[in-house]
């Protein structure tokens, strides 16, 4: 194999490296901007609310992780938010947050205050179901 042949290899070698590097880099950008129309969409006015359903599986501190068909989230509820119950009858009255226990169904709106990060501020919960 001659020199220019591996010179040649090289340099298209290294044409194929920038080519895909770049590429790559393209990708990275379209996805930050799908992640930002996204946040921008979700933290509009008109968007009242977000919510998370789920059966509590977990309390630590103010973190309450929430299960629901196989998939799991945490939340950061907020030190001031709200917890609201509705009794079987559709009464509603403002409950303490130490009332929420492993395995009551809730749903917690939420807020997003960065395109990672978000925090509940409402918890709503329900008699169980007879």
């Amino acid at each position: 194999m001659s020199v220019k042949n591996i010179v040649l290899y090289i340099v298209a070698g290294l044409i194929i490296f920038a080519v895909g590097g770049g590429a790559g880099v393209l990708y990275q950008q379209q996805k930050g901007e799908e992640i930002n129309f996204l946040f921008k969409t979700l933290n509009s006015k008109i968007i009242s609310s977000i919510m998370a359903d789920g059966y509590v599986a977990n309390i630590e501190g103010k973190n309450i992780s929430l299960d629901l068909n196989g998939e799991s989230l945490i939340v950061k509820i907020r030190d001031d938010a709200k917890v609201m119950f509705f009794d079987d009858k559709g009464v509603q009255k403002e409950i303490k947050f130490e009332d929420i226990k492993k395995g009551d169904f809730i749903n917690v709106n939420i807020r997003l205050f960065s395109a990672n990060q978000f925090e509940g501020y409402m918890i709503l919960m329900r008699s169980p179901l007879k």
